[in-house]
């Protein structure tokens, strides 16, 4: 029958377009390493705002503060733990979905991926270092913004076109932050915590 050689074709075509697609993109991003990164972030920005607290410094008083080096030391020990603590569990849920999908975790398309992403990452954090050398203190958390975002854009051509729009998101945050100098941590949270649990919900609703 013409109606069955038809939809014979259609799967044919279809089942070629999977495997193209599964060749040149990383697919395994899992959304539920998104809201785990999400709630990492929101850990780590609350633990921030209790050490400014602790050492007597209203974060919200409008007031330019000046940080000890023992305040930016806890300061960059809670960054670090929380970074270390986003990046394990998204790739315990990546790892965990691309064997569900049967995609290698660190396929050509995944280490396209991670290059892409790892050149804006390493540059924003020199810039960030240099920041912190300086003493402008207020610009660190809108740069690690922006950088972020920008690292996101560029893995769009390996991974699911949201990561872009997240990237987006994520840079339109920075750039906002700069022209708020002492609410950059509040920035922060709301995209390292706040716009990966959306971004890490829509995505597991639209690909589980």
């Amino acid at each position: 029958m013409p109606s069955d050689r038809n939809h014979k074709v259609e799967e044919d075509i279809n089942h070629i377009r999977q495997m193209m697609e599964r060749s040149s993109s990383f697919l395994s991003l899992s959304g539920l390493s998104g809201i785990a990164a999400g709630l990492a972030g929101l850990l780590g920005a609350s633990s921030i705002f209790y050490i400014l607290k602790n050492q007597g410094i209203d974060y919200f008083d409008g007031q330019p503060n000046m940080y000890t080096g023992t305040v930016i030391g806890q300061i960059l020990i809670v960054s670090c733990l929380t970074l270390t603590a986003a990046l394990s569990l998204a790739f315990y849920f990546t790892y965990r979905k691309s064997k569900k999908v049967g995609q290698q975790i660190w396929s050509p398309p995944a280490r396209n991926a991670a290059a892409a992403f790892g050149l804006p990452v390493a540059v924003g954090g020199i810039v960030c270092l240099l920041l912190l050398w300086h003493k402008t203190i207020f610009l660190v958390a809108p740069m690690t913004l922006i950088f972020y975002g920008l690292a996101l854009t560029g893995t769009v051509r390996f991974t699911q076109k949201e990561v872009y729009w997240l990237g987006l998101c994520e840079i339109g945050l920075g750039i906002s932050g700069c022209f708020l100098p002492g609410y950059g941590l509040v920035f922060w949270l709301l995209g390292f915590g706040v716009l990966h649990i959306i971004y890490g919900a829509a995505l597991y609703r639209k690909y589980k």
